[in-house]
């Protein structure tokens, strides 16, 4: 009886992923576990990442001074993080969602991506998720907070010996995640890439002496430390 229980949860994500196929900076693997519901009329969260990493990611890269640490939430399916661990010999790649959480493992099973089904914020607590559309996966987001059973944790909460870029793309939540980091900047000083900054994520980077670089066609701003 269990093992059919098993087979059918498998059949029953099998049933949802499919593999697609893009060559992305050269890379030497051109497969993707992806869910097959993405992508809708503006591409979803498959052709939106892959335009603007084409298009805007040296805009990321210009003030990184060193490429030991990276952490980026949240990962999605995966895109972002096979592009950084070939740059940075650390990428920390935090996707909450599980089935997202699911094809971003498949899709880095590299030594140097380390990956937490976890969401980022300003304290340890746990979360529920809302999946608004599954014509875009990227818009899975935290629905509310003390609830739930999926982890959220501070990034300084880690502390880390390195970090030299931190991308936040949690869909609204990027505010309570840099509250969280407030340790993790203050001492290295990284480049912050935030998606959509609102007045008050704009106000800590004034409070911490960062400044508009450059914005990218997916709506990320990328803020340098003056």
């Amino acid at each position: 009886m269990e093992q059919w229980i098993y087979q059918m949860i498998e059949k029953t994500i099998d049933d949802q992923l499919e593999f697609r196929y893009y060559n992305l900076e050269e890379d030497t693997n051109d497969k993707w576990l992806w869910i097959k519901s993405d992508g809708g009329p503006d591409g979803g969260a498959w052709m939106g990442p892959i335009k603007d990493w084409s298009s805007h990611s040296v805009e990321y890269f210009k003030n990184v001074k060193k490429y030991d640490t990276v952490i980026t939430a949240g990962a999605n399916l995966g895109l972002y993080a096979r592009m950084y661990a070939k740059r940075f010999k650390k990428v920390y790649a935090f996707e909450p969602e599980w089935l997202n959480f699911h094809c971003m493992s498949y899709n880095n099973p590299y030594e140097n991506v380390i990956k937490f089904q976890a969401a980022l914020g300003h304290e340890h607590t746990f979360c529920s998720m809302r999946r608004p559309t599954d014509l875009n996966v990227g818009m899975h987001h935290i629905n509310e907070l003390n609830t739930g059973t999926i982890p959220v944790v501070t990034i300084d909460s880690f502390n880390f010996q390195e970090c030299d870029l931190i991308q936040l793309d949690v869909e609204g939540f990027e505010y309570p995640a840099l509250i969280g980091a407030q340790k993790t900047i203050q001492k290295f000083k990284p480049v912050l890439v935030v998606e959509r900054p609102s007045e008050d994520v704009l106000k800590f980077m004034k409070h911490y002496n960062y400044e508009l670089q450059a914005k990218s066609g997916h709506a990320d701003a990328v803020f340098i430390p003056t």
